[in-house]
């Protein structure tokens, strides 16, 4: 009987994507170790015009008592030098919005000597908060929500001597928040995020982008996001796009997962995409997921250009920092990637070995992976992992008790799985996975799933 209980429950667990319109059981009011603040000593969000006063005091604390639609422009809460720091509970409320652009309410530009060069950098931070170093938990967030990159200020007209000057656009872009440095739990995004950029500019760009948040070097945790991305990448950008992270530093994320479809149309440029998060510079992620009917990068890459796909982390960097990860999946349908220089696999694309990369006891099931290059010899592709650059010889990569479901791989070379393909009841009864206290229903209750 308890072996059939656990078919049940894993052939559960197992299921597809929903749709957009899906429902789910409410989140808690708080875990164990989420902070609380004295409701005495809280200001009280009743409307719009009071959720935009919070600019006048980054630093507050503040709990939303009703529901709350975003205008139809939105300038984020909070830059990198004025961030948002204060503690702000969203009472289980919703934000909604029917069409709201985000716009950077301010630009933030420096410059600085990197390896001889000067270079000037424009950072900007686009959505609900701009830039996020406080506490922020218990809030639903739906519609559909738009960035257009040509909007970004042209400074190129500026009386800036780009002979001397390397100029470098850097942007992060999330529904919730550009740049988090501090702490989000227990978030429910159901929405789209659409991002535009049509216009040819002779400058690097890097494009950050999340359904959740576009860079994270804080704490994620008993959060969900479930929608669409579509991106556009104009010549020159540098893109890193994740179904709930863009591209993290040394962070923890924990309990949370993705559920988004992901386009990204792109044109000689670089994208590294994930169905969790597109680019990981160290930090952990443990008891997670991503799901997805499919993730695709189509349009044109020049012979500079590279596309690195993960069902899970799109591109592993260890050059600096260390990177953890454990007890989570990645269930895809389909990853297709244009290019010739294609990294794509069912739970990393690419994995640059220098410091130590862990994963443990972890698995993908994609059906089916495909590269428009074909024969191209660049080209590499495995079900779990799709490449690994270990030039230093570091030999610092640990896959433990980790494996592929299953899938196909169509016109692409076949470089190394990195893992073995088991099936799902060896899962249950030979590798003795933790059924008792990871892969339960309590822990899919945590994060938000209707169990029935």
């Amino acid at each position: 009987m308890k072996k059939c209980f656990f078919i049940l429950f894993f052939s559960l667990l197992m299921v597809g994507c929903r749709s957009n319109n899906s429902s789910s059981a409410p989140l808690s009011n708080s875990f164990s170790d989420d902070i609380s603040i004295d409701e005495n000593m809280l200001t009280k969000i009743y409307t719009i015009d009071d959720f935009k006063s919070i600019k006048n005091n980054l630093e507050g604390n503040y709990i939303l008592e009703n529901d709350i639609y975003l205008d139809e422009n939105w300038e984020s809460i909070g830059i990198e030098q004025l961030p948002f720091k204060g503690y702000f509970d969203g009472n289980n409320h919703t934000i909604f919005s029917e069409n709201t652009t985000f716009k950077i309410n301010q630009e933030y530009e420096n410059s600085k000597i990197n390896n001889g060069v000067v270079d000037f950098e424009y950072n900007g931070f686009g959505g609900i908060f701009g830039y996020n170093t406080g506490y922020i938990k218990n809030l639903n967030i739906n519609g559909n929500y738009y960035f257009d990159v040509n909007e970004l200020p042209d400074v190129t007209n500026s009386n800036i001597d780009f002979n001397a000057y390397t100029l470098k656009y850097k942007v992060y872009l999330g529904i919730l928040v550009g740049y988090n440095d501090g702490t989000i739990s227990n978030v429910k995004i159901n929405g789209k995020l659409d991002i535009k950029d049509n216009i040819e500019r002779l400058e690097t760009s890097y494009l950050r982008v999340g359904l959740l948040n576009g860079k994270n070097t804080g704490t994620i945790k008993y959060t969900r996001t479930i929608g669409e991305i579509d991106v556009a990448l104009h010549q020159g950008k540098n893109g890193r796009i994740g179904g709930m992270i863009g591209s993290t530093g040394n962070c923890l994320i924990k309990e949370s997962f993705a559920e988004v479809k992901i386009n990204v149309l792109t044109s000689y440029s670089n994208a590294f995409v994930g169905g969790f998060v597109g680019y990981m510079e160290g930090g952990s992620i443990e008891n997670s997921y991503a799901l997805s009917s499919s993730i695709d990068v189509t349009g044109s890459i020049n012979d500079n250009g590279n596309v690195r796909l993960g069902g899970f982390v799109g591109c592993i960097d260890t050059l600096e920092k260390v990177v953890d990860i454990k007890n989570s999946y990645a269930k895809i349908a389909n990853l297709n990637a244009v290019g010739k220089k294609n990294s794509i696999g069912g739970f990393v694309g690419l994995i640059d070995l220098l410091e130590s990369a862990s994963i443990n006891s972890s698995f993908s099931e994609v059906k089916v992976l495909t590269s428009s290059a074909k024969s191209d010899a660049d080209n590499q592709a495995g079900l779990f992992i799709g490449q690994v650059n270990d030039s230093m010889n570091k030999n610092s990569l640990n896959v433990i008790n980790s494996y592929y479901i299953s899938g196909t791989i169509y016109e692409i070379n076949i470089n190394n799985n990195y893992a073995t393909q088991k099936d799902i009841s060896e899962l249950i009864y030979v590798l003795n996975w933790d059924f008792e206290n990871i892969w339960t229903n309590e822990f899919k209750l945590k994060i938000g799933e209707n169990n029935g």
